[in-house]
């Protein structure tokens, strides 16, 4: 029998009372496929937008389902119909626009292409997927970590873009791409000897944003944690470096 990991928990914690309350607890699967989870389970008017997929061990299918309050689920939709997708990663996002949309992101790579590339997927509230497209610099290795909706209607997109083929270190990927996809301008950042990862970023009032994240010096060097700030067109303003207490 496969196991079995599309799962969803949803709790209630009283802290006055010190009870944990169950609203509903429910396995998804089969004795054929292999099912997992995406981390991401997003909440809209008392329904839960999942993303996860299964496996028949040759390839994946990545689905976008839509549960209602009690567990059940009302409709899934693959989103990579017709691909040979043979592997993903754990890191996704996903968000609700302000129309009720949702926009879900990750990284995954195909039979033909072992490099990873990011993809971006806009559903309406009915499941039917508006677009999908991908991004990635040519012949690199990009991996999604966050994504953040921007005050102009469009989405900032953050990672690690790294060149394998050539051994070079890890670099910040960003990229800025509109509502419908398009993309509109795409950065990478790197600092020396070392693996640099983008992990999270907000936006700052005159447009521009601060992205947090990571650096890992090689050779006996001390890992540091890194903020840069942009402006709305992606070019560096300023940076601070500061040692990691891990």
């Amino acid at each position: 029998m496969k196991y079995f990991l599309f799962c969803f928990c949803f709790f209630c914690s009283f802290w006055s009372q010190g009870q944990t309350y169950t609203y509903f607890n429910k396995v998804f699967g089969n004795d054929v496929d292999s099912i997992y989870v995406f981390n991401n389970i997003v909440n809209q008017d008392n329904h839960y937008w999942a993303f996860g997929g299964f496996s028949d061990g040759s390839s994946i299918v990545e689905v976008i389902a839509l549960l209602d309050s009690l567990g059940k689920i009302q409709y899934q939709t693959p989103v990579n119909e017709g691909e040979m997708q043979i592997g993903y990663f754990t890191s996704a996002d996903a968000l609700l626009t302000d129309s009720g949309e949702i926009v879900y992101t990750y990284s995954y790579y195909t039979a033909s292409n072992s490099l990873s590339n990011i993809r971006i997927v806009k559903a309406s509230q009915e499941g039917e997927i508006l677009w999908k497209k991908d991004y990635g610099l040519s012949d690199k290795q990009d991996f999604l970590r966050s994504m953040i909706a921007t005050q102009d209607g469009n989405y900032l997109i953050i990672g690690a873009s790294q060149d394998l083929i050539n051994s070079e270190w890890a670099k910040f990927y960003l990229l800025k791409i509109g509502a419908d996809g398009d993309l509109i301008w795409e950065k990478t950042f790197a600092w020396g000897a070392g693996n640099a990862v983008a992990t999270s970023a907000v936006e700052t009032p005159d447009g521009g944003f601060l992205i947090g994240g990571g650096l890992q010096h090689m050779g006996g060097g001390a890992h540091q944690l890194t903020v840069l700030k942009i402006d709305s067109l992606g070019n560096e303003e300023w940076e601070l470096m500061m040692p990691s207490l891990c």
